[in-house]
């Protein structure tokens, strides 16, 4: 199946925000086996919202659309994708009760287009927000389900994890995933890397392998899809094993977000070891360095 990333916001259109939202629920997708081939990114105008719909109408089956669910006169997401799917909006009144008792808390004054934040499609199933308070919207239709997010990124990060991922499992699933593991490289020319482990993973015909170069280290990910989890964690892992035989000195660790500092300071930690330097040209650079790691 195939679903599309609508992105509302005119500060995305501006280049004013970088849009980190489009690839978490894109690698979100992918591990479930959904392609998202179109993404598009248009401004807070009603027109442009309700003409992005139509479009990805014709050509997806799963269709997101993310940003503008805040009580603002350009929060006008809800309102258009209402329109375009010729609905309404629904009250939850339970969450306004609860917006209410937020605001009271904060000793903020409320106003009357804060309601917008605890309203949904009409028709279809409200989406809780774990870390803000407008409401998301699940809305299935003609064999299509189109899903309404908001775009402030620490929202949107909890709510594809807690309300959006298990739906979709539940929805989608079969079972069988696209399932990725990345591979951190430091020392070694790309090319010189990637034929060394072209040749390594020779026999791994399923297992794809890519690079992608960092100023810091080159990321390779190994993806293999159409497994079940069990079976795709035996595949990366011997396909893991077999590139660590002809490149270990090169490699320092697994995962999106493994750095060669993070490396650093936990191999210190497990050492028991301290560490210092003495800088002038470098200005306080590398042990400022170390001291990001927490």
């Amino acid at each position: 199946m195939n679903a599309e990333i609508i992105s509302v916001g005119t500060e995305l259109v501006l280049g004013q925000v970088v849009n980190t939202n489009v690839p978490l629920l894109a690698k979100t997708l992918a591990k479930l086996d959904i392609a998202a081939p179109y993404q598009v990114t248009i401004k807070d105008e009603r027109q442009q919202i309700e003409d992005a719909i139509e479009a990805a109408w014709r050509r997806a089956d799963l269709i997101f659309v993310c940003g503008g669910l805040g009580p603002t006169a350009d929060d006008v997401t809800l309102k258009s994708t209402a329109a375009a799917l010729n609905t309404s909006l629904t009250t939850d009144q339970k969450h306004w009760q609860w917006i209410k008792q937020v605001f009271k808390r904060r000793q903020i004054k409320l106003l009357n287009e804060n309601i917008q934040q605890a309203r949904y499609l009409t028709g279809g199933q409200p989406l809780a927000n774990p870390a803000g308070l407008a409401l998301g919207s699940w809305y299935s239709t003609d064999g299509r389900v189109v899903v309404v997010l908001p775009g402030p990124p620490a929202e949107f990060k909890a709510m594809l994890e807690k309300s959006v991922e298990p739906r979709l499992v539940a929805t989608f699933g079969s079972g069988q995933r696209i399932a990725s593991r990345t591979m951190n490289f430091l020392g070694r020319p790309e090319s010189t890397l990637m034929e060394e482990i072209g040749e390594a993973t020779k026999k791994f015909s399923q297992v794809t392998v890519t690079s992608y170069v960092q100023p810091s280290r080159i990321q390779v990910r190994l993806t293999v899809p159409d497994l079940s989890a069990s079976k795709a964690e035996r595949v990366l892992g011997a396909t893991a094993d077999a590139i660590l035989k002809v490149d270990r000195q090169y490699f320092f660790g697994f995962g999106d977000n493994c750095s060669l500092v993070n490396q650093v300071v936990s191999l210190l930690k497990k050492q028991g070891k301290t560490i210092t330097g003495a800088e002038s040209l470098t200005g306080g650079m590398f042990q400022r360095k170390i001291c990001s790691v927490p």
